[in-house]
């Protein structure tokens, strides 16, 4: 009995970190959202120039695929 109640309050935390963890990332999206689009916006506009490539590309250009 004792051990569960150790893997409950285990199984708790990692909830409780993960709830404290997604809300300070919706805070830092909300804070940095312009920030963000127009680092969103430079990439897709440079991939469609040509200028990246995919992760599947570099992968298969080093040989790692």
């Amino acid at each position: 009995m004792r051990r569960l109640l150790s893997l409950a309050s285990a199984v708790r935390s990692l909830v409780d970190s993960h709830k404290i963890t997604e809300a300070e990332l919706d805070r830092f999206e909300t804070l940095h959202f312009k920030e963000l689009k127009q680092q969103k916006e430079r990439s897709e506009r440079g991939f469609q120039e040509g200028k990246f490539v995919t992760w599947e590309e570099v992968k298969r250009r080093c040989g790692l695929d």
